[in-house]
């Protein structure tokens, strides 16, 4: 279509100039870039442009908890647009969603025969500094933790702490106290009788 374009008036005229609206540019995409989402229904698993025209209504959403390697998750924080979850939106600008994710890593704590450990196992955020502490039963007293995993803590130190870099167990060694030896009982001396002093009769 030409624009500009020429006419001869040769009678009365009429011309109209009609103009469709540009689409906008949509980017959808999350944070970290491993975790899912879906536009309109479909599922993706890395950033996505659409091109949409300026106003019309499309549904972005995401899942949480998303798992990811072993003892490691990911559970939803927030839309860069404030949006719940699932959400609706009608863009008339070139615009850019991100879900944000936190990351989480998995601690595992347990206890040899002779305690018991703090805390409890369970999911943990990324970079979390952890007290961890163990308490021996009686008879028995901690030895040492036995501690992999990035960020863990292998050593006698107890409480120790701990940084989630990555999936951590930490395991609570202890030792028998050694019995105590008994003190041998005293063999009781015994106390002479008094001999008896003879009777003499008459003659």
């Amino acid at each position: 279509m030409n624009n500009p374009a020429s006419i001869v008036m040769n009678a009365p005229i009429i011309e109209t100039a009609a103009f469709t609206q540009n689409a906008v540019q949509e980017t959808v995409q999350t944070s970290p870039a491993s975790s899912s989402f879906t536009v309109d229904g479909t599922t993706y698993t890395s950033a996505q442009t659409f091109s949409w025209q300026p106003g019309s209504s499309h549904t972005i959403a995401t899942t949480s908890p998303q798992n990811g390697v072993t003892g490691t998750r990911y559970v939803w924080s927030k839309w860069s647009d404030t949006g719940a979850i699932s959400h609706s939106v009608a863009p008339t600008k070139n615009t850019t969603y991100t879900a944000t994710f936190t990351t989480q890593y998995y601690l595992t704590m347990s206890a040899g025969t002779g305690g018991k450990v703090s805390p409890s196992t369970g999911w943990k955020n990324s970079g979390a500094a952890l007290s961890i502490s163990a308490t021996a039963t009686a008879g028995y007293t901690f030895s040492n933790w036995s501690g992999t995993g990035a960020g863990a803590y292998f050593g006698t130190n107890n409480p120790s702490s701990i940084t989630m870099s990555g999936p951590i167990t930490e395991t609570a060694m202890f030792s028998r106290n050694p019995s105590p030896t008994p003190t041998p009982t005293p063999t009781p001396t015994a106390t002479p009788s008094d001999t008896p002093t003879p009777t003499r009769v008459p003659h």
